[in-house]
């Protein structure tokens, strides 16, 4: 698996993996209330036991700013 250094901030689609492994539960909770953040509901997130699958075929909400805002290492996402 490659893991992406950079991201189109434009982009009509982008995904990818948090690993569980780095994600405290409240980081989950955190993750799953994006929509509290964005305003609306920009991404489809799928949480597994190793890892949060994070989709959006709309890229509205700057995901990644925010999972570092709540203390996401950046270590812990993957691109897929």
């Amino acid at each position: 698996m490659k893991t992406r250094n950079g991201f189109v901030s434009n982009s009509s689609s982008a995904s990818f993996i948090v690993n569980r492994y780095y994600v405290s539960d409240y980081m989950i909770d955190k993750i799953k209330a994006h929509t509290e953040e964005a305003g609306f509901d920009a991404w489809c997130v799928d949480v597994e036991e190793k890892g949060i699958y994070l989709s959006t075929n709309m890229d509205n909400f700057d995901m990644m700013a925010y999972l570092w805002k709540i203390g996401v290492p950046r270590e812990a996402i993957k691109d897929y």
